[in-house]
């Protein structure tokens, strides 16, 4: 789109436990994600939670899997594309 939305995502109570895997942790956050496009004055914002499970391997950290729960139990219109947003970043 053009010009792009512009994008602040924000973690928070980040917590990290141990697994039975030795190379392993479960890594469990809250997320804020804010959404502002074009000239609009306001913002479009989701929460929820992460769940990650992070592995450690010979190239380093790796993402071995996210489970994301939004606070919302419907996504309107503003959102068709959430899981682009919500996903990106990895460790």
């Amino acid at each position: 789109r053009d010009p792009p939305a512009r994008i602040c995502r924000m973690i928070s109570n980040v917590a990290v436990y141990t697994t039975e895997a030795d190379n392993e942790y479960a890594v469990r956050s809250r997320f804020l994600l804010c959404r502002n496009r074009f000239d609009d004055t306001t913002y479009d914002m989701l929460t929820g939670n992460r769940d990650d499970i992070i592995r450690f391997t010979v190239d380093g950290l790796r993402l071995a899997r996210r489970a994301i729960t939004l606070d919302i139990a419907r996504l309107g219109a503003p959102f068709p594309n959430v899981l682009f947003y919500l996903c990106m970043g990895e460790v």
